[in-house]
């Protein structure tokens, strides 16, 4: 008897939420009933939601036990635009289409230390609230003649660029100052993340990050208008690859690794990482500078597996 009330019960919640735009409250309310994970995710691809990502809240979801996949399903939901229409840098990835709202640089923060001094370009905010649930989207640039919201007229005019975040705010360094030696204006190299760059037709590109993105804030930044000088209303596309992908690859950047390098296995340092249709590859580097490529099935994470591997 129970289980039928129930049942009927789930039944009457479902009928419910078809009248009304499902929200993060639903999506609770669902795995309190006891909905499973599919049931929910198909609920969510077939409804009009309104849901709350933001970076805090999504930590409030995982601690309250939502699954990572319901958690992917609520960032992928968008509405659907058609590509005659697009202007501007939209993210495809996962059967979903993302467009990437601008945000603005509004302000500069110089920092001395005695007689040389750094700028960096201020955006509010220790997040973006255009979230992508990948860690290696494609990007679209999509120019138009009679829309000039996305300045220039190829991505080669724009640096994919990693910002810091810390104390409610992200920035980039934008300069370097010394008393005897001058300025240097432009974006921090260090900061830039390279890209592929290929078009598909006059005003229309596909931008591909070359790796992997770390979990972290981004942006696209219009290399024609680096901030100098005071207060600034440059708009950048900005983004954030949420910490659902810090599990995405097996070793991160900067650890080291074990593999088999003819009779005695080597340690190298992992410096990059690109995805391949064939799985990860990682770019690891010997003590003596030497760089190649290994898959990752050719990486351990200790000495004794790459010798036992090797003997197998």
């Amino acid at each position: 008897m129970k289980k039928i009330l129930l049942t009927v019960l789930m039944m009457l919640t479902v009928f419910n939420m078809k009248a009304q735009e499902l929200n993060n409250g639903s999506i609770l309310e669902m795995i309190k009933l006891g909905f499973t994970d599919d049931i929910i995710i198909a609920k969510i691809k077939s409804s009009s939601c309104s849901f709350d990502t933001d970076i805090n809240t999504l930590k409030s979801l995982k601690e309250t036990g939502v699954s990572s996949d319901i958690i992917v399903a609520m960032l992928e939901k968008q509405s659907p635009q058609t590509k005659e229409n697009r202007n501007g840098i939209y993210a495809e990835y996962n059967d979903s289409v993302v467009k990437i709202f601008p945000s603005s640089f509004s302000a500069t923060r110089t920092r001395a230390f005695g007689l040389t001094s750094s700028m960096r370009s201020v955006m509010s905010g220790e997040s973006s609230k255009n979230i992508l649930s990948s860690d290696f989207p494609v990007f679209y640039f999509y120019f138009s003649n009679s829309d000039k919201s996305l300045l220039g007229s190829s991505p080669n005019e724009y640096a994919l660029v990693r910002l810091t975040s810390e104390k409610g705010k992200r920035s980039v360094k934008t300069g370097d100052f010394n008393a005897f030696y001058g300025s240097d204006i432009g974006i921090d190299e260090k900061s830039i993340c390279n890209t592929l760059v290929e078009p598909i037709d006059e005003y229309t590109f596909q931008v591909k990050p070359e790796t992997p993105l770390m979990p972290g804030e981004y942006c696209f930044f219009y290399k024609g208008t680096i901030p100098q000088g005071g207060y600034n209303t440059l708009s950048a596309f900005d983004f954030s690859i949420p910490d659902l992908y810090r599990n995405s690859v097996k070793f991160k950047i900067g650890e080291y690794v074990w593999i088999k390098s003819g009779i005695i296995p080597a340690k190298c340092k992992v410096i990059n990482y690109r995805r391949t249709d064939d799985g990860m590859v990682y770019i690891l580097a010997y003590n003596n500078g030497i760089t190649e490529e290994r898959n990752e099935a050719d990486c351990f994470k200790t000495r004794k597996e790459a010798k036992d591997s090797k003997n197998n």
